[in-house]
């Protein structure tokens, strides 16, 4: 997940700088990959797990695949 669209699911760049605890509603808007230090805030936040932010870093969870 890019920081674009992440933006778009936290319903605006003020409301992601807000939950991040950003002094500048513009920081997002710079960001090419989710930083690691803001992930913990935005999973509690939004519900979006950190392996969708960063699956770069962050392997799929056991028991967290496609259902059959």
């Amino acid at each position: 997940m890019d920081a674009k669209e992440l933006i778009k699911a936290a319903g605006g760049c003020v409301r992601l700088a807000e939950i991040c605890g950003l002094k500048s509603h513009t920081t997002p808007l710079r960001w090419k990959t989710v930083p690691v230090a803001h992930l913990r805030a935005i999973e509690a936040a939004l519900g979006i797990p950190r392996h969708v932010m960063r699956p770069d870093i962050f392997d799929v969870p056991s028991g967290a695949g496609v259902a059959t």
